[in-house]
């Protein structure tokens, strides 16, 4: 569908959804996107994101196969601050509400994500698959006990490294609670951040990190291939996951940049969200989780690590243990090939004698 097009079911889609409105008024690639996956019959479709939804419902009625969705992101309320866009909300309630209780399989990324989606569209529970990394992604990292230590005689003038990774840099990610804390740390701490950044946002927190004192100590780095994230993260002492609660989707998540740290073998540290805390729950006193702006919180469990260093390497072997023991693609991929082999057995009894897709 054109952007015009879009436009003008967007215009209809205010007075009414019916009629396949809804899907063109949301979904500006979806016809595109049918053509393309009909070229490859599958007996199953899954989609990834919320405009791929119908494309995967539709292709499955097309192709007499089944089909379902990979929630990644809480998609009722997962807008940041901005210009209030009330239709788009309302699309993307409709098309989760009449899609998803047709669904053969869902999975989402955390059990609180699970329970908000219960919650509100009263589907079946979906099934939880963490987005960790596999073992593999670490074969360039080594363990922490075997990482060179400091050049430093002294465990107080120890420098440590902290490490902020996402596709993009923002100011809704909850970086300024960090640099609000820098100066209150009882060994220097550097903070790296990695991703795409805009220069005003750069420039924002270049500003806060001059008034804290700490602006020789905020680092930026450009983009790298996923495939080099973990191996990247290992050079770092902490791992900082500080997502703010301004939004549901924010709040349930989990997101990858944790596993990320865990897989590299760094000290986690938190905010206190329902989706993180299920991480917290399995590493325990090793992880630092505090109340998103509660600073105070967060340079006093900072402290206590850096106190000891014995602790600061026990807090990164037991990240590191954790995501090979738990949160890792090796143990969540099985969860996934058992679901889709127990939804495809129960297809086949159930449709036995229907067409298949060598008969299309």
């Amino acid at each position: 569908t054109s952007g015009l097009s879009t436009r003008m079911y967007r215009r209809i889609a205010a007075v009414s959804f019916g009629s396949g409105i809804a899907e063109r008024a949301f979904c500006r690639f979806r016809m595109g996107q049918l053509k393309t996956v009909m070229r490859e019959p599958a007996d199953m479709y899954i989609a990834h994101n919320l405009p791929s939804l119908p494309v995967a419902a539709a292709a499955a009625a097309v192709g007499g196969a089944i089909w379902g969705f990979d929630i990644e992101d809480y998609h009722l309320d997962e807008d940041s601050p901005g210009p209030f866009d009330p239709l788009s909300i309302r699309l993307k309630a409709y098309l989760m509400g009449k899609y998803l209780p047709q669904c053969s399989h869902s999975s989402t990324t955390s059990e609180a994500m699970a329970d908000a989606i219960v919650d509100s569209l009263h589907v079946q529970r979906p099934l939880v698959l963490y987005n960790a990394f596999p073992l593999s992604s670490a074969a360039g990292a080594a363990p922490p006990e075997k990482r060179e230590a400091s050049h430093c005689h002294s465990a107080a003038a120890r420098v440590y490294e902290a490490y902020w990774v996402s596709q993009v840099i923002g100011l809704d990610r909850g970086i300024q609670d960090f640099i609000r804390a820098m100066p209150g740390f009882r060994n220097r701490i550097n903070l790296h951040l990695r991703g795409r950044v805009k220069e005003a946002t750069r420039g924002n927190l270049m500003e806060l990190a001059g008034v804290m004192g700490v602006a020789d100590r905020l680092f930026f780095h450009e983009q790298i291939h996923a495939e080099d994230l973990v191996t990247d993260a290992s050079r770092f002492d902490f791992g900082l996951a500080l997502e703010q609660p301004i939004n549901t989707n924010r709040r349930v998540t989990i997101t990858n940049k944790c596993f990320v740290y865990l897989m590299a073998g760094l000290v986690p540290i938190m905010t206190d969200t329902p989706g993180q805390r299920e991480v917290g729950k399995e590493i325990g006193s090793s992880c630092v989780i505090y109340q998103p702006g509660d600073t105070e919180s967060l340079i006093a469990k900072v402290n206590r690590l850096l106190a000891y260093p014995e602790r600061m390497l026990q807090a990164k072997n037991d990240a590191w243990e954790a995501a090979r023991a738990r949160f890792c693609w090796d143990i969540e991929k099985g969860k996934l090939i058992s679901r889709i082999g127990e939804i495809a057995k129960s297809s086949k009894d159930k449709h036995r004698g229907t067409k298949t897709l060598e008969d299309l």
